[in-house]
């Protein structure tokens, strides 16, 4: 929202009343990030879910950056998270400590990302105008579900929430598949889906 003059330019006020327009319209919460970057806003977008506000500020991106995860970097997955772990770097301070160079060596074109995320750095455009790729509903129990009757009035209420959801975007159209995602008290996670 750089140069916007909403809200005295403020993008955590913008965030904030986004937020309150969403809940009042459509009853559903929603998390926002705000910061000088993509990266950083999405980061700050997850910190508080499912219903939070959070703001890096160019003064706390320093420190911030020290402790953050590298699990939090986009596009590291398992195999870089081991590879990086293996080299005792677990947090973006850590990889701090490596050079440029260094990083480019180990990671090929990789490293210049890794060099520059861990600081905060994000040149990447944001891009306002993109087709939404799936629309989906889930929910965190404070207690586990035993019965199948309530398994089955929990699927229901959430295929409710997906259906309104589906319905205010006038996405029914544009189906190609539909998924459920199941975790049990284990951790263990089974998702299905079906293609049409």
């Amino acid at each position: 929202v750089s140069n916007s003059e909403l809200f005295e330019g403020s993008a955590t006020k913008l965030a904030h009343h986004i937020r309150k327009e969403v809940f009042q319209k459509t009853q559903l919460t929603i998390s926002a990030g705000v910061s000088v970057n993509k990266f950083l806003a999405k980061i700050a977008s997850d910190w508080n879910k499912p219903n939070g506000l959070k703001t890096i500020t160019p003064t706390e991106i320093p420190e911030f950056m020290t402790q953050l995860p590298v699990e939090k970097i986009f596009g590291v997955g398992k195999v870089m998270v081991k590879k990086l772990h293996e080299l005792n770097i677990y947090t973006c301070g850590d990889l701090q400590n490596y050079s440029f160079i260094e990083l480019q060596r180990r990671f090929g074109s990789w490293g210049y990302q890794l060099y520059h995320l861990a600081r905060g750095i994000d040149e990447r455009d944001v891009e306002s105008d993109w087709e939404r790729k799936s629309v989906g509903v889930e929910e965190t129990y404070d207690h586990d579900l035993y019965s199948l009757d309530e398994i089955i009035e929990s699927t229901y209420r959430l295929f409710k929430e997906w259906d309104q959801r589906m319905s205010q975007g006038q996405y029914h159209k544009k189906i190609k598949s539909i998924g459920i995602k199941i975790k049990f008290s284990d951790f263990k996670q089974v998702t299905r889906e079906q293609h049409f």
